[in-house]
């Protein structure tokens, strides 16, 4: 966080900096027998600014 003057702050945040991947497991068992799957989406990196402003 910066302070610019006595009543306005920028915040600055980062989110999955390592870039960690999202995996999805999705298994079903019935009658027929068993089924499985696995998605892999790869990680993104999230950047936010935000300004608050005090009135």
């Amino acid at each position: 966080m910066w302070k610019l003057d006595s009543k306005l702050q920028l915040r600055l945040s980062i989110a999955n900096a390592l870039r960690h991947d999202w995996i999805s497991d999705r298994s079903y068992a019935g009658a027929a027998g068993s089924y499985g799957t696995r998605s892999t989406q790869p990680g993104k990196t999230w950047v936010r600014a935000m300004l608050e402003a005090r009135f």
